[in-house]
């Protein structure tokens, strides 16, 4: 077996291989020039003057240096790990070695330097174990920080950093980029993968999951073909994930009209009720209905969280003494039963994203006509989805400032149902979040009237319908131990059957070999009788040679 952390080792490697793509078509990304003067910061100032990113506050450049071709890298790997070229052509597209960050003024900005693994991979000829890269990278940012620190202000000391650090890994301007940004919060930002701190954390854990995760789980794995003519069609595994105390007691409120298909049923189920503890994935082509069974999934994490909360005995949030950040207040903890049913959407493709969690809030489309009503008068904040946030600060009577909230009503029929979901992310997404919430908070605390019996209500009702998925349950058991008696049956009727068969075919014997014994029996008396018939007729001839014989000799006699 491989070893575990050869396997993370490789992994962290193939994220850092996908950093520092480069696209040339990019029109915003222009080729380096190299002045007469090697003037590169007069240059630089000019460019950014002409850009007119000076005005904005967060303005800047981004230069990539030694932009090269990725097959170089792959040339590299196939030589040190003596890897055949692929049968089929692999298409790759340009790298940068390196990216420096300058903001509209040319202050270096260290934090944001960035330098590819693939560029170390080029000119090292080695693949570098994570330990070691960063190590290099972070001596990197430390060299290159002192060459541009306080040269800002000072043509001639940013020249000469430039221009060394263009000899120091031989290179020409021709072979670099520059790019001024509006925003260099937002505009170009290269990160490291995010998973790798994750991928370092596995080599020291130990868990069933990760190990099925690394290795699969190919022993008691089951394929779910629902083909009846598939040879691995497998009934006995859907009828288990398929039983009623699996299914879920909530549901998405969409159409009644088009129920969940069997096998969108099948992974509902099995993420929901039959095993929580694995990672599973739904794969598909778009409107095959990934989408519809995550809203049955997400329905029903909400009931559970919805009877949790309306089970607790106290219906507040308080902290502990563990949670005291200032004075006596503390951060409220939720119970872990009630905060482990939380809901995130991620994905490395933002428009994945937005289309999930702008789908589910809507009502055309997506809610029964029958339930649309009923949400809005269940008040999920319906007032608060269907408008714009903005806030404000303001200042109170005595001078304090504080944060106005406006809520400004959209413009015709209402499109959405609820506060369900919303897009984190970016900064703008994020206050839109922490806006929402200040908004139910501030709703909640001061418009709002609790109303004490909704908890039992809706305990009475969750027991209700647990109560007929329960009988269900009882029902689904007594047909299968009616199956089961049944099949029983079955094989006790073809062990019958065949020990009848096996029975009349040895009587059959029996009774072939007594006919058989029987007429050889008979054979053997008629050839007896005939043989005494033949006696007696012989006896009988002698008796009579005897009577004249006697006759003859009286007749002699006289």
């Amino acid at each position: 077996m491989i070893d575990k952390n050869k396997i993370l080792e490789a992994w962290i490697m193939s994220e850092h291989l996908s950093e520092g793509n480069f696209n040339e078509k990019d029109t915003a990304i222009r080729t380096l020039e190299t002045p007469i003067d090697l003037d590169f910061y007069s240059m630089f100032k000019r460019q950014i003057f002409k850009s007119k990113i000076g005005k904005y506050k967060t303005g800047g450049v981004v230069l990539y240096f030694d932009i090269f071709d990725f097959m170089e890298v792959v040339s590299i790997l196939r030589e040190q790990y003596k890897l055949k070229p692929a049968e089929e052509e692999i298409t790759s597209g340009k790298k940068f070695g390196f990216a420096l960050y300058f903001d509209k003024d040319l202050n270096y900005m260290p934090d944001m330097m960035f330098f590819t693994e693939s560029a170390y991979i080029r000119y090292y000829k080695k693949v570098p174990h994570e330990s070691e890269f960063r190590a290099f990278e972070n001596d990197l940012k430390t060299e290159i920080s002192k060459e541009f620190s306080e040269t800002a202000n000072d043509a001639e000391k940013f020249n000469e950093a430039f221009v060394r650090l263009l000899e120091k890994f031989n290179m020409s301007t021709d072979n670099c980029r520059i790019q001024f940004l509006k925003n260099m919060e937002t505009g170009a930002v290269n990160l490291h993968s995010f998973f790798i701190n994750d991928l370092e954390k596995a080599k020291n854990i130990s868990t069933q999951n990760l190990e099925k995760y690394l290795y699969g789980n190919t022993k008691n794995r089951v394929d779910l073909d629902s083909k009846k003519d598939s040879a691995k069609f497998a009934p006995s595994v859907f009828e288990d994930i398929l039983q009623p105390k699996n299914y879920p007691l909530g549901r998405f409120p969409g159409s009644t009209k088009y129920a969940l298909s069997l096998m969108q049923q099948a992974a509902v189920n099995l993420s929901i009720g039959y095993d929580t503890e694995t990672i599973r994935s739904v794969n598909g082509p778009p409107g095959t209905g990934k989408t519809t069974l995550l809203k049955d999934i997400f329905a029903e994490l909400i009931v559970k969280q919805a009877r949790d909360i309306a089970a607790l005995k106290k219906h507040t949030i308080g902290g502990t003494e563990k949670t005291v950040y200032y004075n006596s207040a503390s951060i409220g903890v939720i119970p872990e039963n009630i905060a482990e049913n939380g809901v995130v959407v991620a994905s490395s493709n933002n428009g994945a994203v937005q289309n999930i969690v702008n789908e589910l809030p809507l009502i055309e489309g997506q809610i029964d006509e029958k339930f649309a009503d009923e949400l809005k008068n269940a008040d999920y904040f319906s007032k608060l989805t269907n408008s714009k946030v903005t806030t404000k600060w303001e200042k109170d009577e005595n001078g304090k400032k504080y944060l106005q909230y406006n809520i400004e009503p959209n413009e015709g029929e209402d499109k959405f149902w609820g506060l369900f979901s919303l897009e984190g992310g970016k900064t703008a997404n994020m206050a839109s979040i922490l806006a929402n919430i200040n908004c139910v908070f501030k709703y909640l605390n001061e418009e709002y009237e609790p109303d004490s019996d909704v908890y039992t209500e809706f305990l009475e009702q969750y027991d209700e319908v647990k109560g007929i998925r329960d009988k269900m349950q009882k029902l689904s058991k007594t047909i299968a131990s009616y199956r089961e008696n049944c099949a029983k049956l079955d094989e006790l009727k073809r062990e019958f059957d065949a020990e009848l068969k096996n029975r009349n075919i040895l009587l059959n014997g029996k009774i072939f070999e007594i006919e058989n014994a029987l007429k050889a029996n008979a054979e053997e008396r008629a050839q007896s009788e005939r043989l005494i018939e033949e006696i007696a007729v012989q006896q009988r001839k002698n008796q009579a040679d005897m009577e004249s014989a006697y006759q003859y000799s009286n007749m002699l006699l006289k």
